[in-house]
């Protein structure tokens, strides 16, 4: 097994080296070895020999108007999200068919996705900007950003549906706000970030606890928000509420420093509240000059339940 085992992984190294060796000649060839980005399908043709050319792209038009749209109302001024929004209300679909989100047309300016940032708009076919790499535990494929001198990239002016100015006008607005954001600076301060979630359609809730898709989408109508403080307020005092209630039925007894908490499942009533018989509201109170009195129910035969003397009307002192 251990034999087998080394050549097979030494036939899947040299499977990946010659695939990544082809892929690298077809796009120096000019051909695509992706799936269509946003803009554009396959186009499907055939060569002399009657076979189906892979890896040709064509540009769709009613997508290429809506990436125009997106980068002239991107460069007015117009937030990403703002724009999603706009874009969900009047049904358009989103690269994976969903609901366009801010960053989707943002997306990360340092690996080039999102729409704004895709360089294949301008007609450039960009090649090996990043590589995957498999976590022998988890099976998962890792992205992993390959340096800018391993990238290849070809010039496919057939593609283009961005003209330079429209780009540089978008791009030129953007780094009006190129720096670092402050949330990658600190960690989370509140006891409940990233824990609240909208009630309407399961959303997270962000920015002062708005729904998410409500803001980024615009697809939810909960547009109601909350403080931080007063929801921390609330479900700490519930909290404490029911941990008192259960301390004073014997269900969460205290603990002293220094000593470990029961194992679960063994805390059981005290004998206290275990023993204590049935009080009838009715029947056990007993005015005595203005004096409330309980005492326990009668049990069978007109005795106590603890055994004690049958209980009679309290005695007439008036006389």
């Amino acid at each position: 097994m251990g034999l087998k085992g080394t050549m097979s992984e030494l036939f899947l190294d040299d499977l990946r080296q010659k695939t990544r060796r082809g892929q690298r000649g077809r796009v120096e060839a000019g051909f695509v070895v992706a799936s269509p980005g946003y803009g554009y399908v396959p186009d499907r043709r055939l060569d002399d020999a009657g076979n189906l050319v892979a890896g040709v792209w064509r540009i769709d038009p009613a997508r290429a108007d809506v990436v125009r749209r997106i980068f002239t109302d991107y460069s007015a001024g117009i937030s990403p999200r703002a724009i999603a929004t706009a874009l969900n209300a009047e049904g358009v679909s989103s690269p994976r068919g969903g609901a366009w989100n801010g960053s989707t047309i943002y997306g990360n300016p340092g690996r080039g996705n999102g729409i704004i940032h895709n360089r294949m708009y301008l007609g450039e076919l960009t090649w090996n900007r990043q590589s995957f790499v498999k976590d022998p535990d988890s099976g998962k494929r890792t992205a992993r950003p390959n340096p800018p001198a391993e990238w290849i990239v070809h010039q496919v002016p057939a593609l283009r549906i961005v003209d330079d100015e429209l780009w540089e006008r978008a791009h030129g607005r953007k780094r009006q706000f190129t720096g670092i954001r402050a949330e990658n600076c600190r960690r989370p301060k509140r006891l409940f970030a990233g824990l609240v979630f909208c009630g309407c359609c399961g959303a997270p809730c962000r920015d002062r606890l708005r729904c998410f898709a409500h803001v980024e989408r615009g697809t939810c109508d909960n547009g109601r928000t909350a403080k931080m403080d007063e929801v921390e307020t609330k479900v700490l005092d519930g909290l404490r509420d029911k941990t008192r209630r259960r301390r004073r039925r014997g269900l969460c007894p205290r603990i002293p420093r220094g000593r470990s908490p029961p194992a679960p499942g063994s805390l059981r009533p005290s004998r206290r509240h275990r023993d204590r018989a049935p009080l009838d509201r009715a029947d056990n109170l007993q005015h005595r000059g203005g004096d409330h009195r309980r005492r326990r129910v009668a049990g069978p035969g007109g005795y106590d339940q603890h055994g004690g003397a049958p209980q009679g009307p309290p005695p007439d002192r008036t006389g």
